[in-house]
């Protein structure tokens, strides 16, 4: 696999809105202002609304009824970061549902950027949203997550649109995988590391950091080539870890950052 033959992204990228009764409508107007506040202009047009940062359109559905059983259970055991995600999910009723079209072409960081500021935009047009949930990456946060999001820059579309996730392997004697999933939707590698015997939340950190940099200067890294690894006690410059490009080893299909962790890698 060539490190330049990373995924095209998609040509799509929705999120949802979460909600435990169904919200009133959003009129255009406050739509329109709220996306121009954070996208240069916006102007509804054929069932979309134009901006003016980035040649893309977004679109906008009205509030339809939501089945929180579209949600697989697989899905759901990767929501590490909301306590009682499935007690959550199982009071929404009702969601609405943005996309960016023809956004496929933008270089991957506008695309981020257009993202999170369409969600946050729509976020903000809807005070009785309890969730937002992004189905291409099992990503869920709740209502207050997104007022808090702590992050800045590229790192709001992590936050918002990518989830780590944490696989213990059956049939093996400890044998754990970590993933991302979400910057593949962008046109990035996501990351993946099969391991053992290390801390997995520190692991997870570990992806963080590395999504966090590959979003900053993209897929810079071939091949072959090393990052700061880690041990017990944290990150270290000292230890070099290789990184490998190929398909992911869990769904859905795509290209990953394959991160050999030394001495801790399942051979």
């Amino acid at each position: 696999m060539e490190e330049n033959q990373h995924n095209p992204g998609t040509p799509v990228f929705e999120i949802e809105l979460l909600f435990e009764n169904r919200p009133e409508e959003a009129g255009r107007e406050a739509l329109e202002k709220a996306l121009s506040e954070r996208l240069d202009s916006a102007a509804w047009a054929e069932d979309a609304y134009t901006v003016g940062k980035y040649p893309a359109r977004i679109c906008v559905d009205p509030p339809s009824p939501f089945d929180p059983s579209c949600i697989s259970d697989f899905t759901r055991g990767q929501m590490w970061n909301v306590p009682q995600a499935n007690q959550l999910l199982a009071r929404c009723t009702h969601h609405v549902r943005l996309s960016d079209q023809n956004a496929q072409g933008l270089d991957y960081k506008a695309r981020g950027d257009l993202i999170v500021q369409m969600t946050e935009a729509v976020f903000a047009c809807y005070p009785d949203c309890v969730a937002v949930y992004t189905p291409a990456a099992g990503r869920l946060l709740t209502a207050e997550q997104m007022r808090s999001n702590p992050s800045r820059g590229g790192d709001r579309f992590l936050y918002l649109c990518v989830n780590t996730r944490f696989f213990s392997v059956s049939g093996t004697e400890g044998d754990m995988m970590i993933d991302t999933v979400g910057l593949s939707q962008i046109g990035l590698p996501d990351l993946q590391y099969h391991f053992h015997s290390l801390n997995p939340n520190a692991l997870m950190k570990h992806a963080y950091s590395v999504a966090s940099l590959l979003y900053a200067v993209g897929p810079m890294m071939k091949s072959g080539e090393t990052i700061d690894g880690m041990d017990n006690y944290g990150i270290s410059q000292e230890i070099r870890w290789p990184v490998q490009y190929q398909h992911g080893l869990i769904e859905p299909p795509r290209i990953v950052m394959a991160i050999t962790p030394g001495e801790y890698a399942v051979p």
